[in-house]
């Protein structure tokens, strides 16, 4: 049999196995490489239920789908699962809705909608309750303390909203309905609200519960409704101490998981005060895990470690080990960090040299952020499933280890084939381009970098460093509010473009227009672009960063969406007021692949 014989293509393989394959794949993956190939992979992509996902897609990619569904209906009826996103999108929801409504879509059982804005909210009231009682609803990243009135929803869909970042109890208090709802920020006041009015909850996740000094004089506030159907709920910041959470509980009463982290607050570390707290308003509970953090001050630490030691051995009494089997562990690291925690440890996110003496296995750690200066060699830790990354050094004139040693320490400690985003904080005390090549030639996932422009301009110089960046990294950020800019004359902006011809997104800053319009005109694969100016002398003069009238002139010969924004704050001294404005533009570009 000769070579040519062998070779077995896509194409050969049944039908049944096919349709299992693009199960693996997203909707507009399937679309954009199947459809039109051929009649057969058109029936095929037609019968099959199909996940979309809009977000950081490409404008013409969108474009071409929304044509696709709009020539041939059906397609709608495919769909199961839909995300949208108005994240540096321009507005594509509403764009979206324009042409369609939700439902149209009669087999959807997801739908994702990120960065909801105040132009979206009248239809999503009047088309949301049209949706299928079985369909999930997740509102990511709202804008919601932009919103004047809540966001009505008159039926009995179970809801999730994940990640709210700034909350606004108006926009969740009249959607009853709502069964699991994750938060990212809201105060001990708003959470207890939410017991009260949103009867039907089971499942609540808050990544920030805030506190604050008066909190007291709104105790008598809180409510009394108690949320009866509520079983689990996650805590994964809650900074208003003990006596505030034990208000809380009263509410909670049918509870049978709780999960909490709570840093610096000193009467969580009362086990005694846990205990009557479980038996009197939680009796329920059998799943209770909890990080506890305390940061010593340095002359108060041996004092400290006693206090400490004693309130741990609180946690050891029958009550805790035998009774419920919820097991403790003590630990105090060199950064005078006191940790009390179930085990095993919870937390996703990690600081190395935070990290509890005892714990051995990090599996479940996706995010770390770690001191190259530190001596790794000493460590025994191994990260598996490290997706995130973060690089500083501490300013220091000492250098307690070598940079080829630093390194070789890192890939000993952390799996790099695995590392998708790095974020370089502060890098000045080192090598900072040879750290980044070494780490971009093992990280093989790695397409997404963060850093300040001052370090990016010392990898230029660096031919090798520049093909990995050329060849590797999709999405760049260059910090939006930092105090410089990159982009300070051609040559480098045109080095720039030459290293990052693949780029796909781009986050910085700017000084002057016209390196903007390089970028563009560049950039062949750039699909988001999200640019601040800053403009400090904006009430004394007419001279602007940015001028609207030219730009969409300059720009005209390319199909894109864009918004500008402005902010303006007041930084006050003892003396004056210095009075600034940044200048927000977000793009969402229509380049041909």
């Amino acid at each position: 049999m000769n070579k040519l014989q062998s070779i077995t293509t896509f194409e050969c393989f049944p039908n049944e196995i096919i349709i299992e394959c693009f199960e693996y794949f997203h909707g507009l993956e399937i679309f954009y490489s199947f459809d039109d190939l051929n009649s057969r992979f058109n029936k095929l992509i037609r019968t099959i239920q199909l996940n979309m996902n809009f977000e950081y897609v490409r404008k013409i990619i969108f474009d071409k789908f929304c044509q696709t569904m709009q020539s041939n209906p059906e397609t709608k009826k495919q769909i199961s699962s839909l995300k949208l996103s108005n994240k540096n999108t321009c507005g594509q929801i509403q764009h979206f809705l324009s042409l369609f409504s939700f439902n149209e879509f009669t087999s959807l059982r997801s739908l994702t909608l990120i960065e909801v804005e105040e132009n979206n909210i009248d239809q999503l009231k009047t088309m949301l309750p049209l949706l299928s009682t079985s369909c999930l609803i997740h509102l990511i990243d709202s804008d919601s303390e932009n919103h004047g009135e809540p966001l009505l929803l008159g039926t009995n869909i179970h809801k999730t909203c994940p990640s709210l970042p700034t909350f606004h109890c108006p926009l969740i208090f009249s959607m009853s309905c709502i069964t699991h709802l994750t938060l990212g920020y809201c105060s001990c006041l708003d959470l207890s609200q939410l017991f009260r009015y949103l009867s039907m909850l089971r499942y609540v996740n808050v990544g920030y519960v805030s506190s604050n000094k008066s909190w007291t004089e709104y105790y008598t506030e809180f409510s009394n409704d108690r949320a009866v159907h509520l079983t689990q709920l996650i805590l994964m910041n809650f900074s208003a101490g003990l006596t505030i959470f034990e208000r809380l509980a009263k509410q909670i009463q049918n509870l049978n998981k709780l999960m909490i982290i709570s840093n610096g607050c000193i009467d969580m570390f009362d086990a005694s005060r846990w205990e009557n707290l479980i038996v009197s308003s939680l009796p329920l509970l059998t799943i209770f895990k909890f990080e506890f953090n305390f940061k010593s001050k340095y002359d108060w630490i041996e004092k400290t470690m006693t206090v400490f030691t004693e309130k741990f051995e609180y946690f050891q009494t029958s009550f805790w080990r035998e009774e419920h089997h919820w097991f403790t562990e003590f630990s105090c690291n060199s950064n005078r960090s006191i940790l009390f925690y179930t085990i095993p440890y919870m937390s996703h996110v990690a600081f190395l040299n935070e990290l509890p003496e005892k714990l051995n296995t990090f599996d479940h750690i996706t995010e770390l952020t770690v001191d190259l200066q530190h001596d790794m060699r000493k460590d025994e830790f191994y990260f598996e499933n490290v997706r995130k990354l973060k690089l500083y050094t501490r300013k220091q004139d000492e250098i307690i280890i070598g940079i080829e040693e630093s390194f070789q320490s890192l890939k000993m400690m952390i799996n790099l084939s695995k590392l998708r985003y790095l974020h370089i904080i502060d890098c000045s005390t080192i090598n900072f381009p040879i750290v980044l090549l070494n780490i971009l030639k093992e990280a093989s996932q790695l397409s997404s970098l963060k850093l300040y422009p001052k370090f990016l301009l010392l990898s230029f110089s660096n031919d090798e460093l520049s093909k990995y960046l050329n060849s590797k990294i999709k999405e760049l950020d260059l910090y939006l509010h930092s105090s410089s800019t990159l982009f300070t004359n051609d040559d480098i902006t045109k080095t720039f473009c030459r290293i990052f011809s693949n780029l796909e997104q781009l986050s910085c800053k700017m000084e002057e227009q016209r390196y903007l319009i390089v970028l563009l005109n560049h950039l062949s694969k750039l699909s988001m672009a999200h640019v601040s100016f800053s403009n400090p002398d904006f009430l004394v003069s007419s001279k602007v960063p940015i001028d609207l009238q030219s730009f969409q002139k300059e720009t005209s010969k390319i199909n894109m969406l864009f918004r500008i924004s402005h902010t303006e704050c007041v930084d006050n001294t003892e003396y004056f007021s210095m009075f600034s404005q940044t200048i927000m533009l977000t793009i969402w570009i229509d380049n041909n692949i």
